[in-house]
C-alpha cells in the first residue's frame, strides 16, 4: 500500500472549490430565510417539517439544538458558521452517514456517544475549538472513511482502540497538541491512503514510522 501524507500548502481556493461550497449553501426559500434572519437555530427547527439539513454557510450562532441529531437525515452541514457550544451528547443518536461542524467555534471534547454513530462514513470537526484527548469510541467506527479533526486543540496520544477504523482512507489529525508516536498499526489500516500528522510543535514528535 502506497501511504501518501499530505501537508495543506495553504494555496487559493481553486473555482472548482468555490464552486462546491456555494452549491451547499443553505436552498434558499421562506423557511431558510426566517432562519437567517433569526441568526441561531430555534429549537423548533428539529420538528419542522421538509426541512434541509444543509445549514453550512450561514450566520447561525450559539448552540446547535440536541433534538437535530435525532432526526431521520443522512447527512448534517453546519460548518462555516459561528457556533460556540459543545456538540452535543445526542450526536450519537444520530444515523447520519456524513456530518461536519467545520469552521465554527464548537468547545469541549467530542461526545463519547460518537461510538454508536453506526451509518457514518465521512465526519469534519475541522477548525474549531474542541480539545481533550479523543474518546477511545471513535475505534467503534468501522465504516467511517473520513476522519478530519485538524485544526483544533486536542492532547493526548491516539487511543489503541483507532485500529478498529478498518475503513479508514482519509485522517487528518494535524494542527493539534498531540504528543508521543503514531502508532504502528493504525499506519497499516488496509484501506488508509491519505494521513496529516504535522503539528504546530516544532519538533514535530506526531510522525510515521
Amino acid at each position: 500500500m502506497k501511504l501518501h501524507i499530505h501537508i495543506p500548502d495553504g494555496l487559493p481556493k481553486s473555482e472548482q472549490e468555490l464552486e462546491e461550497e456555494e452549491k451547499s449553501k443553505m436552498p434558499d426559500s421562506a423557511f431558510t430565510r426566517l432562519l437567517r434572519t433569526k441568526g441561531t437555530i430555534p429549537a423548533w427547527f428539529s420538528h419542522a417539517p421538509d426541512h434541509e439539513a444543509a445549514l453550512g454557510y450561514n450566520d447561525f450562532e450559539g448552540q446547535v439544538p440536541p433534538e437535530l441529531f435525532k432526526k431521520d437525515l443522512d447527512a448534517i452541514f453546519l460548518n462555516n458558521n459561528r457556533f460556540t457550544s459543545t456538540i452535543p451528547d445526542s450526536l450519537g443518536e444520530s444515523p447520519a452517514s456524513v456530518v461536519t461542524f467545520a469552521h465554527n467555534k464548537f468547545s469541549g471534547c467530542i461526545p463519547r456517544s460518537i461510538g454508536n454513530m453506526k451509518n457514518l462514513n465521512e465526519i469534519i470537526f475541522k477548525d474549531n475549538s474542541l480539545g481533550g484527548c479523543f474518546p477511545s469510541e471513535i475505534g467503534k467506527l468501522a465504516n467511517v472513511n473520513v476522519f478530519d479533526a485538524s485544526l483544533n486543540s486536542f492532547t493526548g496520544v491516539l487511543p489503541p482502540s483507532f485500529v478498529g477504523l478498518t475503513s479508514l482512507e482519509v485522517f487528518d489529525i494535524s494542527g493539534n497538541k498531540l504528543t508521543g508516536f503514531m502508532p504502528e498499526n493504525i499506519c497499516k489500516l488496509p484501506k488508509l491512503v491519505n494521513l496529516t500528522t504535522i503539528t504546530e510543535r516544532r519538533d514535530r514528535r506526531y510522525q510515521l514510522y
